[in-house]
């Protein structure tokens, strides 16, 4: 999915779903935006562990 897409659908701005991307860790609020609309726990989402 696209930065741009994933920013749609979760409101959060692409500008920090890229920083997120580039290593900053998200505060909880944005961190529940992103799981909620990639349909995942916040805990996957912070995990280092990449799936395929």
């Amino acid at each position: 999915m696209s930065q741009a897409r994933l920013s749609d659908i979760s409101g959060v701005p692409q500008t920090t779903i890229s920083g997120i991307e580039g290593g900053k860790t998200p505060n909880v609020i944005i961190a529940n935006k992103l799981a909620d609309a990639l349909n995942i726990t916040v805990n996957d989402l912070l995990s280092d562990k990449q799936t395929t």
